[in-house]
């Protein structure tokens, strides 16, 4: 189960879906444009889950975990990212390599000689 899976099965289980369900049934739309109603059941939406978030800490970390998930792949489907074969490091680039790999080595070096 994905932690998204797992925030939504949350709020179901807790009947926070009821109370976005009842806070989007009592804005008036039938008063406004087409073109914002969608605008006003996000914003009905998200007013809920924030004081969702705000007074049950189980909530908001599920849904801090699935928002992660959600913008990472988001930014690896928006971003193209290959090993370019062609790329050339910089002094800084070989420097700041070279500082990673002797912190990662010293780590797992660390580790297994407990």
């Amino acid at each position: 189960m994905t932690n998204y899976e797992k925030f939504m099965k949350i709020l179901h289980d807790k009947g926070h879906v009821k109370g976005m369900t009842m806070a989007v049934n009592l804005a008036p739309m039938e008063f406004l444009p087409d073109e914002v109603k969608p605008s006003v059941i996000k914003s009905c939406v998200a007013t809920s889950i924030s004081t969702i978030l705000i007074k049950d800490p189980e909530i908001k970390q599920v849904f801090d975990k699935a928002s992660c998930d959600l913008m990472l792949d988001k930014v690896f489907e928006d971003l193209d990212l290959k090993k370019d074969e062609d790329y050339k490091p910089t002094a800084q680039d070989l420097f700041a390599k070279s500082v990673a790999d002797a912190l990662f080595s010293n780590m797992f070096t660390n580790k297994n000689s407990k």
